[in-house]
């Protein structure tokens, strides 16, 4: 008889016991709903789209609607029409018929199944706006009908960038019967192409194309480093990338790879290459240059140094002052050569002198010293006096250039005198090249050692891509030509296959900076009247862009304005919007909203999301009367006077939470103030992450200029370090400066390790081993309390890439200052505010996270132990009571599982003696 209240005795206590250490356990015993804003996804080259194996003159293409992104669409008597648009590739000319194979089915029913009319309808097919074809249905019901009609390749408009074929259904002729008939568009309806592939237009002021185009197939770019890029290399690279991300909304999907690892792929393949690349380094460090040059004629061309060139010339001049020149070289090719010297006649300079006689070319302002014949191991020496004009500024450059009569050129040089108002020193300088590396000749002329050079090249590889080659003879020369292509400019300079680029000032914020506007119209993002005409369903998408560090206020909103015909059902017809595809408010449409229809959208209330916006908006239209045998009598037009007002308070200062991200790394609109820190050797996976960040916060800014930086392995200067946001990336045994900060961080890493200490409050949880995590960490820079510092981390390099992927491209599930990622469970903490409940309740969750349950928590907790439902469909700690005191519903909760215990173990004992009766 005691077993009932021992029993009961036991049950109390572990409930009391359960609930203070677990208070959160229902929340992780049910599945949670989480949050989920879905982006527009990056387009991919469906299954449907055939490419053809083979590039050559007119090949056959074939693409389904359904590839398009289209699917199934129901016209409905008697008018109907849709319209499926499309872009070519830029270098794709239609010049050959091609066709289009509609896949139809067709249902025509009628009150009375009777004296059935002998024509149904009758379909007409548009390209650009021109009738191709009018199909007569002449069948009560066609299954899967494939209907072939020829595209002339007259038919293509040259000059339309977007190619739109129109579906128009007419069966006004049977309105005065009653009846029902459907025509439905299959989305296997496939468009057949006959092109020829011209040759890429190459022309740098179209850049970022051929690049990225936003056609049918995605656009896919490498970014190719030397095998052990240095800190220059990469912070070269991350400008190129920063700015791409700007140019493309973060549209092009860029993948890191070396040149040793792509030379190793293409010698050992024969397959083509299906990605642009870009190019960074110079020759010396970077293979696939030299390999390029080797493969194809490039524009500016490299060569090998063969013998030594040195000239000699003021270490200062004045404007107006007299400039010497020294030039000497010595014919080391082990034989006899016939040797020419030029000399590049520098700006607002005249020729007054030489010794020996020089011919002076003024067409292309050189002077030359022709056909010196010597032996080996012999010099040559000349001399040269110019006359400095008064408009002389900054600079003088003399580059020189050795050609040898049947090996062509064979080494250049170049020395650099600065202009002073002063009285110049007398002293002489020299600058030296032996017959080792390389030099770059352009036009016939050699190109100055300190230029930078950028050029586009078609790929040798497939010729439906291209290269783009961001290089120089120093270090000094490849940062110009990176920045001239993390720049926005207009100037002559970037146009055509080839920039030199002589000089980059640096940039100045509140010149280079675009105004980003808070009151938007369409007309404003690009959008004119949209009309939209037929019964079929149809949508109509506008994208626009929410800064990051923009905090919406109450007044944030979109008013649509709409006209539509009033010969339209009032009861059937409507108008929904979409952001980001959750519903935000829909409308009949009726006579009130015939002249002046209005849809006010609060944005604080929608799913609106930092970055980039999709406003879609659904269109059904019905018709009172059946007769209408004019499509054009039912229509809608959204108006391009439509506002979208993103009225805000900008987020300012330093604000240490991963809600605010990019901010406030995306502070400065250059991001000249952001400093990369990777391991001392990093591997591909280490620094094409940071390229991925890199775009990913270019499309967040908005300066004309971008200029990140990196820094490799050992730690800067405190005084550098100072002056920069950092972003550390890597995992912590790899990364020194991970190290370095290790105990300040809000989640440490053992001391040496990429092992965790679960050190979380005061308590310290034991993981499983071999645990994959990714780890966010932000804290104050050491440095400088005015700098954000922020740890992309993981025990692995799998858990690494996770964080970084969380961070590029869904930055609005991030929270807190610590962020822990497995797969796609997602779990933030402000460690700052945390309790033992919490931490617990992510350490269970981070280590038997199951894929269906994603929890994100934040550690602000209730003030009181009631529980508060949460407005927000992403549960967090300050909804579950995390106080120490005993919740009041538990004594009855243990009071009524007593009396149930008890009762059923009454029935149990009763049933036995009635079975021993």
């Amino acid at each position: 008889m005691l077993v009932g209240p021992l029993l009961l005795m036991l049950l109390g206590s572990r409930l009391a016991a359960q609930a203070s250490a677990n208070s959160l356990a229902p929340l992780l015993e049910r599945p949670v709903l989480a949050l989920q804003v879905t982006a527009t996804p990056t387009a991919t080259l469906p299954s449907e789209v055939v490419t053809p194996e083979a590039i050559g003159s007119s090949p056959a293409f074939s693409l389904t609607l359904a590839a398009l992104g289209y699917n199934q669409t129901t016209l409905n008597s008697p008018v109907d029409i849709t319209e499926y648009s499309f872009r070519l590739p830029d270098n794709w000319l239609i010049d050959k018929d091609s066709q289009l194979e509609l896949d139809l089915s067709y249902t025509y029913n009628q009150a009375e199944p009777q004296n059935y009319p002998g024509q149904f309808g009758d379909l007409t097919i548009k390209l650009d706006d021109q009738t191709l074809e009018v199909f007569s249905i002449e069948a009560q019901q066609l299954d899967n009908y494939r209907l072939t009609i020829p595209l002339p390749a007259s038919a293509f408009a040259p000059d339309r960038l977007q190619h739109l074929i129109s579906l128009e259904f007419d069966a006004g002729s049977l309105c005065a019967v009653p009846h029902k008939a459907t025509l439905i568009i299959h989305p296997t309806s496939t468009v057949w192409l006959n092109y020829t592939q011209l040759p890429l237009e190459l022309d740098l002021s179209r850049y970022p194309r051929p690049f990225y185009q936003q056609t049918f197939t995605p656009d896919t770019l490498r970014i190719v480093l030397p095998a052990q890029p240095s800190a220059s290399n990469l912070s070269q690279a991350l400008a190129v990338t920063a700015k791409l991300g700007d140019l493309t909304g973060n549209g092009l999907v860029i993948s890191p790879t070396t040149d040793l690892e792509l030379s190793q792929l293409l010698t050992s393949t024969s397959t083509s290459l299906a990605d642009h690349l870009i190019v960074v380094g110079q020759p010396q460090e970077n293979q696939l240059i030299t390999m390029l040059n080797r493969l194809v004629e490039l524009p500016v061309i490299l060569h090998s140094r063969q013998l030594p060139l040195t000239i000699e010339g003021p270490i200062e001049v004045t404007s107006g002052s007299p400039l010497n020149y020294t030039f000497s070289f010595t014919n080391t090719t082990g034989r006899a050569a016939n040797l020419s010297l030029f000399s590049q006649l520098p700006p607002a300079t005249r020729l007054t002198a030489c010794t020996p006689k020089c011919v002076e070319n003024k067409a292309d302002q050189t002077i030359v010293w022709p056909d010196n014949r010597l032996a080996p191991d012999k010099s040559f020496r000349v001399s040269l006096t110019l006359q400095a004009t008064a408009a002389l500024t900054g600079v003088v450059e003399q580059t020189a250039m050795v050609v040898e009569q049947k090996l062509g050129p064979v080494n250049a040089n170049t020395l650099t005198t600065p202009i002073v108002t002063d009285l110049p020193q007398t002293e002489r300088q020299a600058s030296m090249v032996g017959s080792e590396g390389y030099f770059f000749v352009y036009n016939n002329r050699a190109v100055a050692k300190d230029d930078g050079i950028v050029m586009e090249i078609p790929s040798p590889w497939n010729e439906n891509r291209a290269v783009l080659i961001i290089t120089g003879l120093s270090d000094e020369a490849v940062t110009k030509a990176s920045q001239a292509m993390s720049s926005e400019t207009g100037f002559p300079g970037m146009s055509g296959p080839v920039a030199l680029v002589r000089e980059i000032l640096a940039p100045t914020e509140n010149i280079t900076t675009r105004v980003t506007q808070s009151e938007l119209t369409l007309t404003d993002l690009g959008y004119s009247d949209r009309v939209i005409r037929g019964q079929a369903q149809q949508t109509i998408n506008y994208d626009f862009n929410l800064p990051y560090n923009w905090q919406l206020t109450e007044a944030a909103a979109i008013d649509l304005y709409f006209n539509h015909s009033q010969l339209i059902d009032d009861q059937n017809s409507s108008l929904t919007v979409l952001l980001n595809r959750q519903p935000a408010s829909s409308s009949l449409l009726d006579d009130q909203t015939a002249d002046n229809g209005h849809i006010h959208i609060d944005l604080t209330k929608a799913n609106v999301q930092p970055g980039s916006n999709r406003l879609s908006i659904q269109i059904n239209l019905a018709r009172t009367e059946q007769c209408i045998v004019d499509v054009d009598q039912g229509w809608l037009v959204i108006l391009a006077d439509s506002r979208i007002s993103l009225t805000h308070t900008d987020i300012t200062g330093l604000n240490f939470d991963l809600d605010y991200f990019p901010t406030p790394f995306s502070a400065d609109p250059t991001l000249s103030n952001l400093l990369f820190v990777l391991p001392g050797a990093p591997e591909v996976t280490e620094w094409g992450q940071a390229l991925r960040l890199a775009a990913s916060l270019g499309s967040a800014v908005s300066g004309k200029m971008l200029s990140p930086m990196a820094a490799l392995g050992e730690i800067p200067p405190a005084s550098e370090m100072s002056r920069y946001h950092i972003i550390a990336l890597g995992r912590s045994s790899r990364n020194p400066l991970l190290q370095e900060v290790n105990a300040t961080l809000p989640q440490p890493f053992l001391p040496g390790s990429d092992e965790i200490e679960q050190r979380l409050d005061n308590v310290i949880f034991r993981l499983p081993p071999g645990l994959s995590l990714g780890y966010l960490q932000l804290i104050p820079s050491p440095w400088n309390p005015e700098r954000a510092f922020l740890a992309v981390t993981g025990t692995t390099d799998e858990g690494m890439v996770q964080a970084n992927a969380t961070l590029a491209e869904r930055p609005w599930v991030v929270k807190g200052n610590l962020v822990l990622i497995r797969d796609k469970n997602v779990s933030t903490l402000d460690t700052r505010e945390l309790t033992q409940p919490v931490a617990a309740a992510v350490v269970t969750v981070m280590s038997e996270a199951a894929p269906v349950v994603t929890v994100t928590l934040t550690a602000t907790p209730l003030p009181a132990a009631t529980p508060t439902p949460s407005t927000s469909s992403t549960p967090t700690a300050g909804s579950v009571s995390t106080g120490s005191s005993t919740p009041g519903w538990l004594f009855p909760l243990v009071g009524v599982n007593g009396l149930l215990v008890i009762a059923i173990f009454a029935f149990v004992f009763w049933q036995a003696r009635y079975k021993r009766v």
